[in-house]
């Protein structure tokens, strides 16, 4: 199976934001979407929060490659790389990663390996950047007005996760092995060693309660990303089982 799609520009990025409930029979329903694999995943989850969120980054992505490579469910058939990043399988050219964190769900695709991270902000151990971090950020973070700490960890632990998922390696590439320095939303500058890929960043400010980030080889990245309703999610998947 081969495929081939167009993107309207060089990168996309798609939200969702979880249903405020979702009762249990809507729950099973959906899962009937997932590959069974997948929903034995799913149910393995102790917290239903964490279910719901795996459940629909899988129907978010399925919607998407639908819509972009005209595929069936059935069709839809994923893989993971030898750090765990995962993949279309047989289609190379369709690039994709997934984040989630709170209400919100993000995705974004390219033709080219991509990466992005989503984090609600949250009282947090300041130090461990010390732990994590380059010296540069952690100087960087230490000079931030002490109230708005948090939210500058989040942006550089935003930035550095989407990084690391967009050139596939997990955490064998040490967090504090590059630096990253927000100037501004569209501005981010990127210092590694010689042996480390410059990539192109931005941050969007989809909720105040959140930093979220997406790293690509492009530097096209769009402006706004695109809303996703989970109805219209189930919506495409529902008619596209039909036809």
């Amino acid at each position: 199976m081969m495929q081939h799609f167009s993107l309207k520009q060089d990168v996309e990025v798609y939200c969702l934001r979880l249903p405020e409930r979702l009762d249990s029979r809507m729950f099973e329903e959906l899962l009937h979407y997932v590959s069974l694999e997948k929903r034995r995943q799913i149910c393995r989850f102790r917290f239903p929060e964490d279910a719901r969120r795996s459940l629909f980054s899988d129907l978010m992505i399925r919607r998407i490659i639908q819509e972009k490579l005209r595929l069936s469910g059935h069709q839809i058939r994923f893989e993971l790389n030898d750090y765990g990043k995962p993949s279309l399988k047989d289609v190379p050219d369709f690039q994709f990663n997934l984040s989630h964190s709170g209400d919100w769900i993000v995705c974004a695709i390219s033709s080219q390996p991509i990466g992005i991270d989503i984090e609600l902000i949250q009282p947090i151990e300041i130090e461990i950047a010390k732990r994590f971090f380059a010296r540069a950020e952690y100087d960087q973070l230490m000079k931030q007005w002490e109230p708005m700490r948090e939210a500058y960890f989040y942006e550089l632990w935003t930035l550095k996760e989407s990084y690391i998922k967009a050139i596939g390696m997990g955490l064998s590439l040490p967090l504090d092995g590059f630096s990253v320095v927000p100037m501004s939303k569209d501005d981010i500058q990127f210092i590694g060693g010689e042996q480390l890929p410059v990539h192109h960043f931005k941050q969007y400010d989809l909720d105040p309660a959140y930093r979220m980030a997406v790293c690509a080889q492009s530097s096209e990245l769009p402006e706004l990303p695109t809303m996703l309703d989970w109805r219209e999610v189930y919506g495409s998947l529902t008619a596209a089982s039909c036809s």
